[in-house]
């Protein structure tokens, strides 16, 4: 990595991370998120998924029927649901961690496609 990530002193019963190994411990836990996802997918073999991004009040009130149309479908949708608030939301899109996200308020990002779900009465 370029540095020091442990620090080790002799007869220090604990071994420390150095500032640059905090910062490469964060990717290590997102890497080994990720590797264990893809052994789930391997060993599942073929399956869709959905990452769906929601404000609390719409994931509780509105998504409800979608969620179980989507629990019944053939095949089956493995379904990442996360709650938050819609700056959140759209940053996620951006990352592209999320695939769809259900907002109150509409911001628009030049790389991100938005169209409204329901509309104001």
């Amino acid at each position: 990595m370029g540095g020091l990530l442990l620090e080790r002193r002799k007869g220090a019963p604990k071994i420390l991370l150095t500032p640059k190994g905090e910062n490469f411990f964060s990717i290590a836990e997102r890497w080994d998120a990720l590797w264990r996802e893809t052994q789930i997918l391997q060993a599942s073999g073929l399956q869709l998924s959905l990452a769906i991004s929601a404000a609390e009040s719409i994931s509780h009130f509105v998504l409800p029927p979608v969620y179980r149309m989507l629990n019944q479908h053939t095949p089956s949708i493995r379904l990442q649901i996360r709650t938050q608030h819609t700056q959140e939301a759209f940053d996620s899109i951006e990352r592209r961690e999320m695939d769809v996200a259900f907002v109150v308020r509409e911001i628009v990002p030049p790389s991100v496609t938005v169209k409204p779900f329901l509309l104001k009465k």
